[in-house]
C-alpha cells in the first residue's frame, strides 16, 4: 500500500528480518532509527559502552538489507536544554562514537542523527546527511509568526547542510483535540491534516530538501 500511494522509503525502528525482506522485495529504501533515551547520562562511561553496543547489534542485523538507505543514530537530542558545554560536549562525543562504529560496522552506508529547530545553530559537517524533524506549529520560528516553514527549511538548506542531503524526518500537521500550543498543535480536522501536510511537502521539496518521511 504505501508503494502503491508513491512513497519510495521508510524510516523505521528496529526493523525485523522479515520487514527488511519485505521492503528488499517492493525496492524499497529503508532509513533504520536507532533509539537513545534523551535523558540518558551521556557523562556515564557505561551508558555509553551499552548504547555503542546495542547499535552495533542492530547494523549486523540489518547491513545486508539491498535498500539500506541509511542508519540514523539517535533521535532529537535534548542539548536545547543542557546547563554546560560539557553537558553538550559528552552528548556529541557518544553521537560521535556511534558513528564511528556504524562506519567501521558498515562501511559505505550512510550515517546521521535526526535533529530538530532547537538545534539549528550546531555543526553538522560531520555527518553524510542532514535531517531535521520540522513542523508548523513548533518553535516559533517556523510559524507565520517567525520566518515561516519554507524560508525555516532554505535556511537549514543553505546554512546547515553543507552541500549534502538535507532530508526532513518528520512533518505534519496534528489531529488531537486540541490546540496545546496556539500554532496548530492539535486542534485540525482530519481534512486540514491531509491538505496542509500536502502543502508542507511541497514546500520540503521547493526549499530544496531532499527529500521528507
Amino acid at each position: 500500500e504505501l508503494k502503491q500511494a508513491g512513497f519510495n522509503a521508510i524510516r523505521w525502528f528496529n526493523p525485523t528480518p522479515d520487514a527488511l525482506a519485505i521492503c528488499e522485495q517492493e525496492n524499497m529504501l529503508v532509513f533504520v532509527q536507532f533509539w537513545v533515551d534523551q535523558n540518558g547520562d551521556f557523562t556515564d562511561p557505561r551508558f555509553h559502552t551499552e548504547t555503542i553496543a546495542r547499535l552495533r547489534d542492530v547494523v549486523r542485523r540489518t547491513r545486508s538489507c539491498s535498500t539500506l538507505a541509511g542508519y540514523l543514530v539517535m533521535n532529537e537530542p535534548f542539548l536545547h536544554t543542557a546547563s554546560s558545554a560539557a553537558e553538550v560536549d559528552a552528548t556529541m562525543s557518544l553521537l560521535g562514537e556511534l558513528r564511528e562504529m556504524v562506519r567501521k560496522e558498515a562501511p559505505g552506508i550512510y550515517v546521521s542523527f535526526v535533529s530538530w529547530p532547537s538545534l539549528a545553530c550546531m555543526d553538522y559537517s560531520a555527518w553524510d546527511f542532514v535531517c531535521f524533524n520540522v513542523y508548523t506549529w513548533s518553535p516559533v520560528m517556523t510559524t507565520d509568526l517567525g520566518m515561516g516553514y519554507r524560508p525555516f527549511i532554505e535556511q537549514l538548506k543553505s546554512a546547515l547542510s553543507c552541500g549534502k542531503p538535507l532530508i526532513v524526518m518528520e512533518y505534519g500537521l496534528s489531529v488531537g483535540p486540541y490546540d496545546v500550543n496556539g500554532h496548530g498543535y492539535g486542534g485540525n480536522s482530519e481534512e486540514q491534516q491531509a491538505v496542509q501536510s500536502v502543502a508542507m511537502l511541497r514546500d520540503i521539496l521547493a526549499a530544496g530538501a531532499a527529500g521528507a518521511a
